[in-house]
């Protein structure tokens, strides 16, 4: 098996500290750029603004989605647009990373393994749709 040697040796704290780097970069541009919120994001919770005041969702023209939208984004109505800026992008890149680490349980490889991070940088860094789901956040 291939997973035996190198890759499944244990990470050093230099790779985890550079792996923390990364995470917090990808968090902190995205929070930077996205000053409304986030494009798909900032419409769906001025919609669930607007419902939770009364009103009808749908008479932003620009809101065109499910009705189950507006409850999914209810708790974000209660939080300050400057939290959820830094928020939704760090859970997003948290519920990735917890993605990855069911992956690797999935084939048997420790998380702790260099595999582990190495694999995760990689993905952070070079594959595109990682880093689009959390600006789609």
């Amino acid at each position: 098996m291939w997973w035996s040697g190198w890759a499944v040796g244990r990470a050093s704290w230099q790779a985890w500290a550079a792996l923390g780097a990364v995470l917090c970069a990808l968090v902190g541009s995205v929070a930077r750029l996205s000053v409304d919120g986030g494009m798909d994001n900032a419409f769906v919770v001025r919609a669930a603004r607007v419902f939770w005041h009364g009103g009808s969702p749908y008479d932003d023209q620009r809101f065109l989605y499910f009705p189950s939208a507006v409850p999914a984004a209810l708790p974000q109505v209660f939080v300050e647009p400057d939290v959820l800026r830094v928020l939704v992008p760090a859970v997003v890149t948290g519920l990735l990373v917890f993605g990855w680490a069911c992956a690797l349980r999935l084939h048997g490889v420790p998380w702790r393994s260099r595999f582990a991070v190495l694999g995760l940088v990689g993905l952070v860094v070079g594959f595109a749709p990682f880093g689009h789901l959390v600006q789609l956040g």
